[in-house]
């Protein structure tokens, strides 16, 4: 890979960590006031909240090991993008307790896509480059 390329690597990866980071939590500080809007019982709004947590904490190993068989991280990464994007589409179009619970469910499946990121940075650099994920 020439130099310029590796460069547009890093950028794109630089962009898609951010749009990661932007769907999983741009709605997380206003969702239990709009919840409590909506009329959702403060216990119900707590496990909508809490949701995200647990799916991630099942899902990472799973997605991790599954990426790891085919060697597709990228096609993974992009599919939990579109997971949350498609759940909180869900959520604006008919919004209740079970569609906010779903897109913050779908959020914590993103979310476990986090360590296939890690991965893949860690790939743009060779055994011999090591050094610098250091440097970066």
């Amino acid at each position: 890979m020439n130099k310029v390329q590796f460069r547009l690597n890093i950028i794109l990866f630089f962009i898609i960590t951010v749009l990661f980071f932007i769907s999983i939590s741009a709605f997380d500080p206003f969702i239990s006031s709009y919840a409590k809007d909506l009329g959702i019982s403060p216990a119900v709004i707590g496990s909508v909240m809490g949701v995200t947590g647990l799916a991630s904490m099942f899902f990472r190993f799973p997605l991790g090991v599954f990426s790891d068989m085919l060697n597709k991280r990228r096609l993974i990464i992009q599919v939990g993008l579109l997971v949350t994007i498609i759940g909180w589409i869900i959520a604006f179009i008919e919004p209740n307790a079970n569609t906010l619970y779903l897109a913050k469910f779908l959020d914590g499946i993103t979310g476990a896509t986090w360590v296939l990121y890690t991965v893949m940075f860690a790939s743009y650099f060779g055994i011999h480059n090591s050094e610098k994920l250091l440097l970066f």
